[in-house]
């Protein structure tokens, strides 16, 4: 067996391999993204919020790409059942998500004492703002996503690396790949 026929039993199904994890990565990604999504509401200055679930989430906004409509916002979001206001934090690492059309910004971390019902007030709302502005919840994903990113590079390096070794050992003549 040559040299090149060993090298290609190797890489093949090692490139194969790379491409098949990585385009599961992608969509597990994806996948991860979509799923962190608990509740999505209209902007309105004051509305009822019914949470099904209790724990540590984030408040974020969604709207077109362009949009400036959530500068200078607050949000209070306070408990039906005791009164008192949920107290939010400012994300240190704000997490943002866009598609060719849309953006998802989370701003706020915070964590719900029990579900059941809140008022979400947000003050400093534009006259401007669009129907298609959202309020969103959701899990904090940020562990997930970087995990993601992380083998979505090593996977991708390994499968550009073995298509250029692979493609350099062929391209190579005969009395040269004995010196490999």
């Amino acid at each position: 067996m040559t040299f090149t026929r060993a090298w290609l039993l190797v890489t093949l199904p090692g490139i194969l391999l790379a491409f098949v994890l990585l385009v599961w990565t992608a969509r597990s990604l994806v996948r991860t993204t979509r799923g962190s999504l608990l509740l999505s509401l209209p902007v309105a200055a004051e509305q009822p919020v019914e949470f099904r679930e209790s724990g540590t989430m984030t408040l974020g906004v969604e709207g077109p790409i362009t949009s400036s409509s959530f500068s200078g916002l607050a949000f209070t979001l306070l408990d039906d059942a005791s009164g008192r206001a949920v107290p939010l934090e400012r994300s240190l690492l704000q997490v943002r998500s866009a598609s060719m059309s849309r953006a998802q910004i989370e701003l706020y971390r915070l964590t719900l004492p029990a579900s059941g019902r809140y008022t979400l007030r947000i003050t400093g709302l534009p006259a401007s703002a669009s129907s298609s502005d959202r309020i969103v919840f959701g899990r904090p994903f940020i562990g997930a996503l970087v995990a993601h990113v992380l083998a979505l590079i090593g996977l991708g390096g390994l499968l550009v690396g073995s298509l250029v070794l692979t493609g350099l050992v062929v391209a190579k003549g005969p009395a040269q790949r004995a010196n490999l």
